[in-house]
């Protein structure tokens, strides 16, 4: 369900979202600045790369360092699989674990990469590319399809010899753009920040084309204040019932045991 119908009511979004939206969620807003109180961050960029292109052209928009990294493959015997299966998405999700902790980033569960599946396989919309040389998986790739645009969604990759650092991951991307050109319109290569200059630099070495991405933050709530503590009740002694203790046998009578309890 689109949330603005009219060319230009996204830019009322973050004006009617904290007083009528609904109560309990955070709001995340992406590609539109906002005047305050929200404060617009502007450190990341949204990548494509233009698939309605001739091969020829595809390949001659590829860098010189992509490239070679590319030649690199055919002396590995990379190999790539795709597909929709829960097989696939295994693999890939075990890759999946690797990559964010060796980022330091904690993983989405496996739940959820298993909804993913249920849901968009439905109508042909995910595939899974995992590439592999020597009997190990070394990269993967999650794509979803959204009419004439190609999402590169979620992608993972293993640590390799240094003398091939990422070549499977390279391999596996071109060989993404070689089979969607011509079968739909842009690849959208996903949100990069600016600082993060090795990502940027395997986006622009594909071919992509960064732009701008603001991002509002919303307005902090205001910090609750705390109430007043409700005042103590002073109690008089004398209001109080007085105590009933129980009654003791004199002192000279021998007490009585009581009878265990069965």
């Amino acid at each position: 369900v689109p949330l603005v119908r009219l060319t230009n009511g996204a830019d009322t979004l973050p004006e009617i979202l904290p007083t009528q939206g609904p109560k309990g969620f955070t709001y995340e807003i992406r590609g539109l600045s906002a005047a305050p109180p929200w404060v617009t961050v502007s450190c990341f960029q949204e990548w494509t790369l233009d698939l309605n292109r001739p091969r020829a052209a595809l390949q001659r928009a590829l860098e010189t360092n992509f490239k070679r990294n590319l030649k690199q493959t055919s002396n590995r015997s990379v190999e790539i699989e795709r597909g929709a299966s829960i097989g696939l998405l295994k693999r890939f999700y075990a890759m999946q674990l690797e990559t964010r902790r060796r980022l330091g980033l904690p993983p989405q569960p496996w739940r959820f990469f298993k909804m993913v599946h249920e849901v968009f396989t439905r109508n042909g919309q995910l595939e899974i590319w995992v590439a592999h040389a020597a009997g190990k998986d070394e990269a993967a790739a999650v794509f979803l399809r959204d009419k004439g645009t190609i999402h590169f969604k979620w992608g993972a990759r293993r640590t390799v010899p240094a003398q091939a650092p990422s070549v499977a991951n390279h391999l596996l991307l071109w060989s993404a753009v070689e089979a969607f050109a011509g079968q739909a319109e842009i690849l959208d290569l996903g949100r990069t920040d600016i600082r993060n200059e090795g990502l940027n630099r395997f986006k622009r070495g594909l071919g992509g084309t960064p732009r701008p991405l603001p991002q509002p933050l919303p307005p902090e709530p205001p910090v609750p204040q705390s109430p007043q503590p409700p005042r103590m009740a002073r109690l008089r002694p004398q209001a109080l019932p007085p105590a009933r203790l129980p009654s003791l046998p004199p002192s000279n009578s021998p007490a009585q045991p009581r009878p265990l309890e069965s």
